[in-house]
């Protein structure tokens, strides 16, 4: 998950003016690609490396009906079925998991148990609303019952903070500064930073809940995937906190305090469940064994990922995106949403109007699937490609040949 800060607007201009000089220097796009028909007759592939093969492949790979491929998706298992059989068809052997051609990559989807609520004394708070507990692995250590200490304001004099090690093992309460703009939410501190310096803490509480807005409460509360972690590292526990939550603690309000001041402990330790995904992540593996003896114990590997990231749930007419992106995001995600002017979007209509017309109205399709083509299916069917050529070749490569298409980038 990220969240990223807003850029200065001195900056932003700048990016804008070398933005529309780049256009005024730039060929007009191809638009009669709108015009070709969204699917391909599939042919079948031959030994030789071919641009019929890769289109063949490549349309089947990141058609409409894999979804986007995404991880934990069921379009990522229809999409790694699909080059499990043409491993399979080109004669590759298999390399995964109990003689097939799968890998099973242990991700979980991890979520808050909201069943118990962290409590001072008899009082219960409720997650998200009183408090923030930001996920920090299966190691993160238990604030269940520990010693409580005041730890200062972050980003004021370092002197008057807690030294280091007199946080080891207990949870630290740590006051915040309005204009501190660290860690991309204003008036919260930089959470790296902060958990360096208390890294020995059982927990680190930031004392400024009532700074997360609901927006961004509502994307921590969302469950997220990893791997599952077998012998994780003890790292603090890292937990948003309202300034009632710490004075409820301390006893007293916290700007009042001095760093070292004690407080009551935190019984309803935060916890996090983990679930497997419903659609498991697989790498697809698969061997060309080498033709020399000495030799065929090396392995060469080729490999590419297979997943992309999925489906929009607001879909949007095909054309529209496809001209937008082509004219004002030159380098794709990496130039962020374009603020179009009224010239702008006067230019894009014209242009929808002329591609609309040639398609009968085809191109304005209501698109929501993220293909992937580029990332990575160009990829993916050109390693199977590789892996037929090879397979195909009376000789073999002295070396082994490793074929895997990863999952999770």
């Amino acid at each position: 998950m990220n969240i990223r800060a807003i850029r200065p607007a001195l900056a932003l201009a700048a990016l804008v003016s070398t933005q529309a000089i780049a256009q005024v220097q730039r060929p007009e796009p191809d638009w009669s690609l709108l015009e070709r028909p969204r699917t391909n007759t599939p042919k079948p592939t031959t030994a030789a490396i071919t641009v019929e093969d890769l289109r063949t492949r490549l349309f089947i790979f990141s058609d409409d009906s894999m979804r986007g491929r995404e991880l934990g998706d069921r379009g990522n298992v229809m999409g790694t079925n699909y080059i499990a059989a043409e491993a399979r068809r080109i004669g590759l052997e298999p390399a995964g998991d109990n003689g097939t051609f799968f890998q099973t990559v242990p991700v979980v989807e991890r979520g808050l148990d909201e069943s118990k609520p962290m409590m001072i004394g008899g009082t219960a708070y409720v997650p998200w609303k009183d408090y923030l507990p930001r996920d920090n692995g299966a190691g993160q250590r238990s604030i269940e019952g520990v010693p409580v200490v005041y730890g200062g304001v972050w980003g004021g004099d370092r002197a008057k903070l807690l030294p280091r090690a007199e946080a080891a093992g207990k949870v630290v309460l740590v006051g915040t500064r309005p204009d501190d703009n660290s860690s991309g939410i204003p008036g919260l501190p930089n959470r790296q930073l902060v958990t360096a310096y208390f890294e020995s803490a059982a927990g680190i509480l930031i004392i400024g809940m009532e700074n997360v807005g609901p927006q961004i409460v509502a994307a921590y509360r969302q469950p997220t995937g990893g791997m599952r972690e077998e012998n994780p590292t003890p790292v603090a526990s890292y937990i948003y906190i309202t300034r009632e939550m710490a004075r409820a603690s301390l006893g007293a309000d916290p700007s009042s305090l001095n760093a070292g001041a004690a407080g009551k402990p935190f019984s309803g330790n935060p916890v996090w469940r983990e679930t497997p995904i419903a659609n498991p992540g697989r790498n697809v593996v698969g061997i060309l064994r080498g033709s020399d003896p000495k030799l065929r114990g090396q392995y060469v590997a080729i490999g590419a990922h297979n997943d992309h990231i999925g489906m929009t749930p607001e879909p949007v007419p095909h054309d529209s995106i496809y001209v937008v992106n082509h004219l004002f995001r030159p380098q794709g995600a990496d130039d962020g949403e374009p603020k179009l002017t009224t010239a702008d979007a006067e230019r894009v209509n014209m242009l929808l109007a002329q591609i609309r017309k040639k398609t009968n109205g085809a191109s304005a399709r209501l698109d929501s699937v993220y293909n992937g083509a580029d990332d990575d299916g160009t990829g993916s069917v050109s390693v199977l490609e590789l892996a037929e050529y090879f397979a195909a070749q009376k000789v073999k490569p002295k070396r082994s040949l490793l074929f895997i298409w990863h999952v999770g980038e």
